[in-house]
């Protein structure tokens, strides 16, 4: 039973090179008797596009001789720098605002990581990630809306989303923790101001230590795995954070948390990728389940992750029937102050399961996980078994 849902492995060998020559500013090693023919290239954008990585295919072919490389590759380059200069631009007039404020920060994910690549624009972001103490927080909305023009959403478990006048979106956390995090990622992550430390003396903006940083990636890795997906640029971000020594894991961390094993086999991943590593059984299980599932995953990929989670299509069913009280009680906010009102807040939730707006939504929701294959599911258990 594969994954994959065309994209053989071979096809997937010269898209990793291509990506690899990228990074490595240098022309990609393709294999044997590889002809990037004009098929291939549109095969390979319409998956590399899937991974948010069509402008580091693009940027590749650019070392590779006689070859017409297609036009979208272009439009895809131009878009990836044209997105990094806007994102550029509003960190640096955030990170003023909460500076000129007094209000300690710490920039997360890409606007950190970019810095590690060749050229920036190379690490494309969706938003702008930016940690703020909770206490912090009402104040910092205050000033990003008042001085900066950004309209504010609604306030998440984790985090309040703003969105400039430009249209730039920022996640200004105020927690790392996750509901159901891994083991006790949450007790490590709890402690990040800890690792923390200001990038100029009696300033406000912070960086997490290469120690934390490397393990926060690795579990926002696992966070994604977990929900079917977690895309090729991760690893690629990994390999970079580690400076392609695997030595640098932080072990301890890791140890505390349990992911230790994740660890462990995402970073050999990322080094058979982008540096010297060789395949093992576990590793081309992986880049099987993640070139199928892209950045964010298939329907299958996501189902068969979350049963594998739950410990079965029964289990998971019922989670998606009956959610425990941390997190019912942002479903219905009345709980955070009359707990006792749970139950009678689970058969409302049962109810408009059945009945509500959103039945249809429901009913096709359950109907694909009735439909997904058990050897899809098995499979997808199975691997998860040797790296969780």
């Amino acid at each position: 039973m594969n994954w994959s849902n065309g994209m053989d492995a071979l096809k997937t060998e010269v898209l990793i090179s291509l990506i690899s020559g990228a990074v490595h500013g240098c022309e990609p090693v393709l294999p044997d008797g590889c002809e990037l023919s004009e098929d291939l290239l549109l095969e390979l954008y319409n998956v590399s596009r899937n991974h948010d990585a069509a402008h580091l295919v693009g940027a590749a072919l650019g070392y590779v001789d006689c070859v017409t490389v297609p036009s979208i590759y272009g439009d895809s380059t131009f878009f990836a720098i044209y997105r990094y200069e806007n994102m550029s631009f509003t960190l640096k007039n955030v990170s003023a605002a909460l500076e000129s404020a007094g209000i300690p920060f710490i920039p997360l994910k890409g606007a950190v990581i970019s810095e590690l690549y060749p050229e920036p624009w190379m690490r494309t972001s969706c938003d702008i990630d930016i940690l703020v103490h909770e206490q912090d927080t009402e104040r910092a909305v205050d000033e990003l809306t008042e001085k900066l023009g950004f309209s504010s959403g609604k306030k998440g478990r984790h985090d309040v989303v703003l969105t400039s006048a430009e249209g730039i979106s920022l996640e200004l956390h105020f927690t790392l923790l996750e509901d159901d995090d891994f083991r006790d990622a949450s007790e490590v992550l709890s402690r990040v101001w800890s690792c923390a430390s200001p990038v100029k003396e009696g300033g406000f903006e912070y960086r997490l230590s290469s120690e934390m940083l490397c393990f926060y990636h690795i579990v926002h890795m696992a966070r994604h795995f977990i929900c079917g997906g977690c895309g090729i640029r991760p690893f690629l971000d990994l390999y970079l954070i580690t400076d392609k020594n695997p030595e640098r894991l932080p072990y301890g961390l890791l140890k505390r948390a349990g992911l230790v094993k994740f660890g462990e086999s995402v970073t050999k991943l990322s080094n058979v990728w982008f540096g010297n590593g060789e395949h093992d059984e576990v590793t081309l299980e992986m880049q099987e389940f993640i070139i199928d599932g892209g950045k964010f995953g298939s329907d299958e990929s996501r189902l068969a992750a979350w049963e594998s989670v739950a410990g079965g299509k029964k289990k998971y069913v019922a989670s998606r029937i009956f959610l425990p009280y941390d997190k019912l009680k942002y479903q219905y906010p009345v709980l955070e102050k009359h707990r006792f009102l749970t139950p009678a807040c689970e058969i409302c939730r049962l109810f408009s399961l059945v009945a509500g707006k959103k039945k249809k939504v429901r009913k096709k929701q359950f109907d694909r996980i009735n439909k997904l294959s058990e050897g899809y599911a098995e499979k997808t258990a199975a691997l998860f078994e040797k790296i969780f």
